[in-house]
């Protein structure tokens, strides 16, 4: 195999990875708003419970940025240490990303505030 196919495949997997989480959400909603539509047209009433659940939005969940910080300060100290026992000092450096991006999320978990009642 050529050396010029492994990023032309790369790309075309990371482009099918996101067309397929784009099209799994676009079917969990659609199957959601099919569910919400009989129960309306059976006549059932809906609880404010199952709107404000409906309503709320997916990403609030505070235990997500812990999460991902602890992920991306281990991806970084596993490409630092990656670079320092290859001798690559590129590679050291490029774990500097993650690492500050895993510091601002610990940061904003610490720091967001707290709506739970």
């Amino acid at each position: 195999m050529h050396d010029e196919w492994i990023p032309i495949v790369l790309f075309i997997c990371i482009v099918i990875a996101v067309w397929g989480y784009f099209v799994y959400t676009y079917k969990a909603k659609e199957q959601q708003q099919s569910t919400l539509k009989q129960l309306i047209d059976n006549g059932q009433t809906l609880s404010p419970e199952l709107i404000a659940s409906i309503a709320k939005p997916q990403g609030s969940d505070a235990g997500k940025d812990f999460s991902r910080g602890v992920l991306l300060i281990s991806l970084a100290l596993a490409l630092g240490l990656f670079g320092y026992l290859d001798d690559n000092m590129d590679v050291t450096l490029a774990g500097l990303f993650p690492l500050f991006l895993g510091a601002a999320f610990l940061l904003i978990w610490k720091f967001k505030p707290n709506n739970e009642n």
